[in-house]
This record gives structure tokens, sequence and C-alpha cells, in this order.
């Protein structure tokens, strides 16, 4: 009796432990998904980047470093099997970000917001996917010779032009009212250094106009697999310059995906240590009833010979292993309530005691 109590207690420990990672689990998994699902804003299915950084030895100046890609994007346009070639400062999920502080000038007194900043080429919206929405895109007269101008997103035309048509307006630096830039296009918007974070508002600036340092990530659509066109591209670049050293290149959903790395790593990790302990669990759950019904054999025999029918029997044993189980269940539901406070900063879109999540182990075990 004693030793049988024994396994009881680590059968119900067992079952509590795997109810408790199985939900985990099964909470980082369905936050991953549902962040996985969240629009973007721009397909990045068949784009490929390449990061280039321009050493200041040899490209002193903004007209070199401007000079220099231009060629690589009309090399790079005039591949068979390319559809768009554009770049940006700040591509979308990487490390690299900025942002400015606008006010309507017509509104001197008014709150500055910092608005996230990207210098951008031409084709760079029409080469990640994005949509022009209203006016036009950046073209090759948006120089240094030409007049500031700007695109903005929807969630920044909306913010500040709420009753009207941003397309026109301008924008204005609070620390400097005669640095203005003129507002020509709006495009959609897209999610910029995090699924989980709410669409920010956005300015593109012309990367001609930009003063800023040599580095800019090359996008490129193409007709087909991306990285099949990575040393397409390099060649280009070093038929250019052979000794500029080539960052790594990526497809821009690949880039999606290692923003969330962090997501997947806490998920794969806690999915193994379930999937090990319900393995246990269950081995557990049907090593106690075998010693338990080995044990009975004679009891059992007994009570069938005086007439007890087998259904009886059966009932009895499966009863005895589901009493423990749900013992079991009991104690892992209540303590995951419990740490419930704990996952909440880890999850998005679902909330720590998410009904049909804590649906599965108490089907597993049962069944």
């Amino acid at each position: 009796r004693r030793g049988r109590l024994l396994q009881s207690t680590l059968v119900v420990l067992q079952v509590s432990l795997a109810v408790v990672l199985l939900i985990g689990a099964g909470l980082l998994t369905g936050t991953l998904s549902r962040l996985l699902d969240r629009p973007t804003g721009f397909d990045g299915s068949r784009v490929l980047t390449t990061h280039l950084s321009l050493p200041q030895s040899r490209y002193e100046s903004p007209v070199k470093s401007r000079a220099f890609y231009d060629q690589v994007i009309a090399r790079l346009q005039a591949l068979r099997g390319v559809e768009a070639a554009g770049g940006t400062w700040a591509l979308p999920f990487s490390n690299d970000y900025a942002s400015t502080t606008y006010v309507r000038p017509d509104q001197p007194d008014a709150a500055a917001i910092a608005i996230s900043t990207a210098p951008v080429r031409p084709e760079y919206f029409r080469s990640i996917g994005m949509r022009l929405v209203r006016g036009r895109e950046f073209s090759s007269s948006d120089d240094t010779d030409a007049p500031a101008v700007a695109v903005v997103n929807e969630t920044l035309a909306r913010l500040l032009w709420p009753n009207g048509n941003a397309v026109g307006q301008r924008l204005t630096d609070p620390e400097d009212r005669a640095d203005q830039v003129e507002i020509v296009g709006i495009v959609n918007d897209t999610r910029r250094r995090s699924l989980a974070d709410e669409v920010a508002p956005e300015i593109y600036l012309p990367h001609a106009q930009a003063t800023w340092d040599g580095s800019l990530y090359i996008t490129v659509r193409t007709t087909e697999d991306p990285l099949q066109y990575a040393d397409a591209v390099r060649a280009q670049i070093r038929a250019i310059d052979a000794l500029l050293p080539i960052g790594r290149q990526r497809t821009l959903d690949e880039v999606v995906l290692d923003s969330v790395r962090t997501q997947r790593f806490r998920a794969r990790i806690v999915a193994a240590m379930s999937a090990a302990a319900a393995l246990l669990t269950l081995l557990g759950i049907y090593s106690l009833q075998f010693v338990y019904v080995n044990s009975q054999r004679r009891e059992l025999a007994v009570r069938r010979a005086l007439g007890a029918h087998p259904a009886r029997l059966a009932r009895s044993i499966v009863n005895a292993g589901l009493k423990l189980t749900a013992i079991g269940l009991l104690f892992g539901l209540v303590t995951t309530a419990a740490l419930s406070s704990a996952l909440r900063p880890l999850l998005f879109g679902l909330s720590p005691v998410d009904p049909a999540t804590y649906a599965v182990p108490i089907a597993l075990f049962l069944a």
C-alpha cells in the first residue's frame, strides 16, 4: 500500500507538471502564430535585401555615395528577372531606426511629434510591395536642386490632417521653421520594428536629398526565388567597387522572421520540454495501471468467478487511473492560473487563461 501511494503521488505530480508545460507551450505557440498572422504592410516573399556600408575614406561626400548607389541600382534594374530595385536606410524589422520631430507650419504652438524617418530610393515602395494611396512616389528629379519633398504613411496623414488631404501640405522642423518639406504622396501603413507594435507615424525622404551616412539596404524584387539572385547582385556591386565589403543577404521574409526569433526559441524549447513531460506522464499513468492490475489479478479473478461483470471490473480499474489523472489536472490548472501574471508579458493576442489552450492537455490525459 505504501508503494502504491508513492507511485500515485508521482503520477499526480507528473500530470501537474506536464499540464503546466503543455499549456505554456500552447500559449507561446499561439502567440507566435498570431504575430506571424499580423499584416506587415508589404510583401517580402520575393524581395532580396543586401546591406552596404560605404567607407568614408573613399566615399567622403554624399555626392559620391549617391553616385555609387545610382550605378548599382541601374545595373540591378537591368538584370533579367528583376521587377524593381530600390533601397532604404532603415529596412523594416532591421536594427536601423531613426525618428525626427515635425509640426505643421500653420500650428506653430502644437506639440511636436516624433516620426519614424527613413531616406529611400525611387522604386523602393514598389520593390517591397508597398501601395501608393495618393499622390506620387519619388523620382530621379527629387535631388538636391529640387524642393524638399516627402512621402508619409496613412497614419501620419490621418493624425495631422484628419479632415483633409495631406498631399500638398507641409511639415517643418520645430527647431528651424525655414526647414520645410512638402508632402507629395501617401503610402500604406507598415509595421517597422515589431509585429506586436501598432503602426506608428512614418515619413520617407528622397535618398538624393538626404545627408545621412553611406549605408543602405538594397531591395530587389524578383520574379523567382530571390536568393537565386544573390550572386548576381554581388557581382554587379563588385563590378563598380571590387573592394567594398558586402553585408548579409537575406529575403525580406527572413528579416521579419528574425524579428520573432526570441518568441520562436521560447516556443520550441517549451514545446520540446512539454512533449517529453507528456510522454513520461502517459508512461507513468500506464505503468501505475499495469502495476495496479498485476497486483489485483487474484482479487479480480475471485470477483469474476463470483459473477462480477467484466465491464464493471474494467470500470473500476479505469476509474482508479482517472481519479489520479483528475487530481493531477486540477493541481496543474491551478498552478498555471497562479502563474498567469508571469506569462502575460510573453503573450500577444491571447489570454493567459485561454480556454481552448487549457482544453488540449485535459483532453489528452483524460483520453
